[in-house]
């Protein structure tokens, strides 16, 4: 059934165009939304806690979406087509986000596992200073996880706060950790830092790694 409201305004009729489907009304936030009882919904989507009420005369309009108890948006138009076209532009603006979100999880999760036995990945981190640790793979482990171990490195000075570094491989430190592999070769190592596949070329059959800059308080 379609929830439609109607006012008549110049002697027009101005109507909503949306059509709520069954499963889509079974909204539990509802219950815990306040809303005026006399308050028609005009567009409810559960999956994306998206919910659109209207007041009767269609100059009133008020918007809640994902898990907010509290309203979006609840304001008074001079127009229902004004009332109407806030509302469109509303909810294509949650359901445009909640598609982007979708289609960047789902590639996310379809990109393979790139990293190999033997492969070094370096983490960049710190605040006013830039930390450079070296971690190596040293097992696959499933179809979306590797182990590592981090590895030493070789430091370079240009002043005594800063320089380069490149990793030392098979100088293995620290423990070994398990660590889910996301958008083909990077893991995140905590909660303030991650790790992503370093390059490098062969120079004489030995892996040459570029440079990586590093910095300290001074």
């Amino acid at each position: 059934m379609t929830t439609t409201i109607q006012q008549t305004n110049n002697n027009q009729t101005a109507t909503f165009l949306r059509t709520p489907t069954a499963h889509q009304k079974a909204n539990v936030l509802s219950e815990k939304r306040r809303k005026p009882n006399d308050y028609v919904c005009n567009y409810s989507n559960e999956a994306l806690g998206l919910e659109v009420y209207v007041s009767a005369d269609g100059l009133v309009a008020m918007g809640f979406k994902g898990k907010a108890i509290k309203a979006s948006f609840h304001y008074r138009f001079k127009t229902v087509e004004s009332t109407k076209a806030h509302v469109e532009k509303f909810v294509s603006g949650v359901e445009k986000a909640a598609a982007e979100k979708a289609a960047y999880k789902a590639e996310r999760k379809a990109k393979v596992r790139a990293l190999t036995v033997g492969d070094v990945l370096v983490s960049s981190w710190g605040w006013e200073q830039t930390n450079i640790d070296y971690y190596q793979v040293i097992e696959l482990v499933g179809k979306a996880s590797v182990q590592l171990q981090q590895i030493g490195k070789q430091v370079t000075h240009e002043r005594g706060d800063c320089g380069q570094c490149v990793p030392l491989l098979n100088n293995f430190i620290g423990e070994v950790v398990t660590k889910k592999v996301t958008d083909g070769e990077r893991v995140t190592l905590t909660s303030y830092s991650s790790a992503r596949r370093k390059d490098y070329i062969m120079a004489g059959g030995i892996k040459a790694f570029k440079p990586d800059y590093w910095s300290s308080y001074a």
